[in-house]
């Protein structure tokens, strides 16, 4: 089986959730793995806001739970998201004649 690779985080919030569900189930909720452990990998996988946002923690057990809070909070806010994708629809040009299509 090929080696799994996972995506990083940079803290664009329209790309929260594809991050979090990819995390979520391979590291999040894999029962083999400690906090302290995910919060390892959780850290190799940040940068850019999404690891500042977490940079003063020491990796722990406690902190990992913090830092999945803080980045629920801060970059998984549903309002946001949907302002944020509400934008880049807004932001199409619309068709105004079948040449624009490119077909």
């Amino acid at each position: 089986m090929p080696r799994l690779q996972m995506s990083n985080f940079y803290g664009d919030s329209s790309k929260w959730l594809d991050f979090w569900n990819q995390f979520d189930c391979t590291i999040h909720n894999n029962g083999n793995l400690s906090k302290t452990e995910k919060f390892t990998y959780l850290k190799s996988l940040l940068s850019g806001n999404a690891l500042a946002a977490i940079s003063g923690f020491v990796i722990s057990d406690r902190n990992y739970v913090s830092s999945i809070e803080i980045h629920k909070d801060r970059f998984g806010r549903q309002d946001i998201v949907i302002s944020l994708h509400m934008n880049q629809l807004l932001s199409i040009e619309p068709v105004r004649n079948l040449s624009m299509l490119n077909v």
